[in-house]
């Protein structure tokens, strides 16, 4: 299960970098050409990078329900990692 939303991820940001590649080259495009001011440009930016985070908070969200509706915790934090390594080093001074 782990290995499949793994390939999912690295999908989903191998599809992100053509799409941002795609939408700068397009942008540049128009520029070039005189369609768009720089303005106009900045904007439709803005606009994109809006829409990226808010997508970017759907899919946290999306991956948070799943997980925890599987019966799986949810992902580890960096607190609770180091949590974790403190009381492994402390177990190992005890058995030492």
């Amino acid at each position: 299960m782990l290995q499949i939303a793994e390939k999912t991820f690295f999908v989903g940001l191998g599809t992100l970098s053509l799409a941002r590649k795609k939408v700068n080259k397009v942008i540049d495009e128009l520029a070039k050409k005189g369609e768009t001011t720089s303005n106009e440009v900045r904007q439709l930016v803005r606009k994109l990078e809006d829409t990226g985070k808010t997508e970017k908070e759907s899919l946290r969200a999306a991956i948070g329900l799943k997980c925890c509706a599987s019966g799986q915790p949810g992902p580890v934090t960096r607190q609770d990692f180091e949590r974790l390594e403190q009381k492994l080093d402390e177990l190992r001074e005890k058995l030492s």
